[in-house]
């Protein structure tokens, strides 16, 4: 390209020609390149069988329903390429491929019918906004670009591109490795023109190029199509607004979205939408197409962290500020599995269960939370196998957790099936460890001292425990309906691991206990000592056997059953 001279009319034709050339001796779009194809996803689908066979040796560990999704995600994530050589096997595919020429090879290559999978497609049916919320990794970019290619075969005009910067249309989207050039067969390939920032169609259709850092240069312009890279990516919010001023061309104006997703309002704002169709998809669906070593450090850098959440499952994390517990707090004292120290280094360890009264569908779940204090005295949240279920097979959860932890006790509620709810755990192991505990203060209360150990940097999760996290992060004091039954079950196990002699706890537990009395106008009744020993006699209060419960009856019919 260096021969180029910069003052020739022609240049950009030529910079983009000798650019698909060079391509095109990389990739050589012949038979062996096919083949090569063929051999990566033949080892794809055999990795996946591997992880199904995986899946079936840990069957105890996870319920039947969860098993068989698994394997019809697998299944319905394919190709048809990949479903077709699963059908006829290898050495007919190969057979196949032998009696095909160089021109017919290139063709399927360029096929994106058969190569893409299902989740890559355009949804059908009838919607404005097309969003792609996808991991790192997962495909996006491709998808934008056969996109591109679809509205060209289609017939459409002006179906434009926007990206964060200029450097990365070009680069990534055009240029790409993954871009529309790379991805067009030479018959329907555009002419890019950089200096305008354009694509010229063979049929004289054409593609506008916007950057985000330029929300001027769409001004005036009109859209059939609109597609959006890294949407959430972009610095100016208003950019989204003044390219959707000109989505009006044709009779069926659309845009579609390929983003990683960040908790931004207009993200929200998109998603809320009833005319937007969402499609969701994690890096994982794509691995057969990603290099090892990237797979291998994501999965050790992110996997069971709340940025790997958001980068390879594509969920949109958000935090509320009125919440009691804070995600990136949790985040950053978390440990992984393999880093928690030994249970022998634990000086106590119990499991918290807010058990249920009912087990439908919509019915509240059982909490049930594995924690523990390390003599150093911070706390570790183990594991939380919260469940829907009858109360014999929640029992059988309790007791399995207690056993593989060697839990001291179990501390469970009893405001709903009051003894029962012991008699129900001891059914499955008479000789376990109990506590029953009466819920005599508000949730709020409960919580705000262990909230208080997560703010102080106290308590870790080990690796990451998303359902309990995600209710812990939405539970608003005085607003949240719904019981925090996974939340519940954290606060009574680690209230019973709260050191009660601990001097900052007294200290924290006595402000507070004047605030409550000070609100209730009490003290004008009645002047209080509030002493550490009258502390510790109000904490006695977390565990009060004494108070008659109205649960009786439904415990009983179910022991009955």
């Amino acid at each position: 390209m260096s021969i180029l001279k910069k003052n020739d009319p022609n240049r950009d034709e030529k910079i983009v020609a000798n650019f698909i050339s060079e391509a095109e001796k990389d990739n050589k779009y012949k038979k062996a390149y096919f083949s090569k194809r063929l051999k990566l996803s033949v080892t794809d689908l055999e990795e996946k069988q591997e992880s199904v066979n995986d899946a079936l040796k840990i069957i105890t560990e996870e319920s039947e329903f969860d098993l068989i999704k698994k394997i019809d995600e697998d299944i319905s994530n394919k190709s048809k390429f990949e479903l077709l050589l699963l059908k006829v096997g290898r050495k007919k595919l190969l057979d196949y491929i032998s009696g095909l020429n160089d021109e017919e090879c290139e063709a399927l290559l360029y096929d994106w019918d058969l190569f893409g999978r299902p989740k890559q497609f355009l949804p059908e049916g009838q919607w404005l906004t097309a969003l792609f919320l996808a991991g790192r990794g997962f495909g996006k970019t491709r998808v934008l670009s056969e996109a591109a290619i679809k509205f060209y075969k289609e017939n459409y005009n002006f179906f434009n591109f926007m990206g964060a910067t200029k450097h990365d249309v070009i680069d990534i989207n055009i240029e790409g490795d993954s871009g529309i050039l790379r991805h067009c067969h030479k018959s329907i390939r555009p002419i890019f023109k950089k200096n305008d920032m354009k694509l010229v169609w063979p049929n004289g259709a054409q593609t506008l190029l916007f950057s985000a850092e330029d929300p001027e240069r769409l001004r005036g312009k009109q859209h059939s199509k609109l597609l959006f890279d890294e949407l959430c990516s972009y610095k100016s919010v208003d950019i989204y607004d003044q390219a959707m001023f000109g989505l009006r061309l044709g009779n069926n104006p659309q845009s579609i979205i390929a983003t990683t997703p960040k908790p931004t309002e207009l993200l929200r704002k998109i998603m809320e939408d009833e005319k937007t169709i969402i499609i969701r998809g994690s890096t994982y669906e794509n691995k057969s197409n990603l290099a090892n070593t990237f797979i291998h450090n994501i999965t050790k850098n992110y996997e069971g962290t709340r940025l790997g959440r958001q980068e390879l499952y594509a969920e949109v994390l958000e935090d509320n500020n009125e919440a009691l517990f804070n995600a990136e707090n949790i985040d950053i004292n978390r440990v992984k599995r393999k880093d928690c120290p030994p249970l022998n280094e634990f000086e106590k360890i119990v499991i918290g269960v807010d058990p249920a009264i009912t087990a439908k569908p919509d019915s509240d779940l059982t909490g049930i939370i594995a924690a523990g204090r390390h003599i150093n005295g911070d706390f570790y949240v183990f594991e939380d196998k919260s469940l829907i279920a009858k109360p014999l097979d929640w029992a059988r959860e309790v007791v399995s957790l207690y056993d593989k932890y060697q839990a001291d006790y179990i501390i469970a509620e009893k405001n709903q099936g009051g003894d029962l709810v012991e008699s129900n755990i001891k059914n499955i192991d008479k000789n376990v460890g109990y506590k029953g505990v009466s819920a005599t203060r508000g949730k709020i209360l409960r919580a705000e001292p262990v909230s208080n150990l997560y703010q102080q940097n106290k308590v870790h999760h080990v690796g990451l425990l998303k359902n309990l996290e995600d209710e812990m992060c939405k539970f608003i004091p005085d607003a949240t309906k719904k019981s925090p039954d996974r939340l519940d079950a954290l606060v009574w196990a680690i209230t019973a691991l709260i050191d009660n002699s601990s001097d900052a706890y007294l200290k924290y537990m006595e402000n507070r206990e004047r605030q409550e009395l000070e609100s209730s106008n009490l003290r004008e009744k009645k002047e209080v000592d509030l002493t550490p020993d009258y502390v510790r006699n109000m904490l006695k209060n977390f565990y009060n056997d004494d108070e008659e419960d109205d649960g009786y009856g439904y415990w009983l019919f179910i022991l009955i059953l």
